[in-house]
């Protein structure tokens, strides 16, 4: 009885080898994608960057850095008025009040109103004397008024009085 000796041969799985081949094949699409990327797209992306850095150069000229320091002057007059505005009384409340507690049958004119004292002066023209009365009882009651300075009270012929007021409001009224 002889023993024979022969090569062992390998057996080789066909799943290793189709592995194998799509690694290889990915490898390929990755270097080719690289190549793509590097050679075509990242160029053209380059030249748009540097295209829009031109542009961007062009409208930084000395006529847009003017009007940008212009703005900036405004801004700045801008907010100035802003605190002035938020800080001043407000004349208009005033006027609202008034129309509250002004008689119907009394014209008045030559209305001034200095904020700082709170004081407004008038003259007022009225048909007869029992409304000038009744317009003083208003006032008497108002509580938005702390005083008040009738003056130059007269009656023409007609019966028509004319007189002067100052009247000194509280300061809630202008705010």
């Amino acid at each position: 009885m002889a023993i024979e000796i022969s090569p062992v041969k390998k057996e080789t799985h066909r799943n290793k080898d189709n592995i194998l081949i799509i690694l290889i094949v990915l490898l390929l699409i990755s270097f080719g994608l690289y190549a793509l990327l590097s050679f075509v797209l990242v160029p053209q992306k380059e030249a748009e960057i540097s295209g829009l850095n031109q542009e961007l150069s062009n409208l930084n000229n000395d006529s847009v850095r003017a009007n940008i320091n212009e703005l900036n002057i405004a801004t700045k007059y801008i907010n100035d008025f802003k605190v002035l505005y938020t800080n001043s009384p407000k004349i208009s409340n005033f006027f609202e009040s008034f129309q509250l507690w002004a008689h119907p049958n009394i014209i008045y004119s030559n209305i001034k109103l200095d904020s700082t004292s709170r004081k407004v002066t008038m003259s007022g023209k009225t048909a007869s004397n029992p409304y000038l009365m009744e317009q003083i009882a208003i006032w008497q009651k108002e509580s938005s008024i702390d005083n008040y300075e009738l003056s130059g009270i007269t009656i023409d012929e007609d019966g028509l009085v004319s007189f002067n007021v100052s009247i000194f409001i509280k300061a809630s009224l202008l705010k």
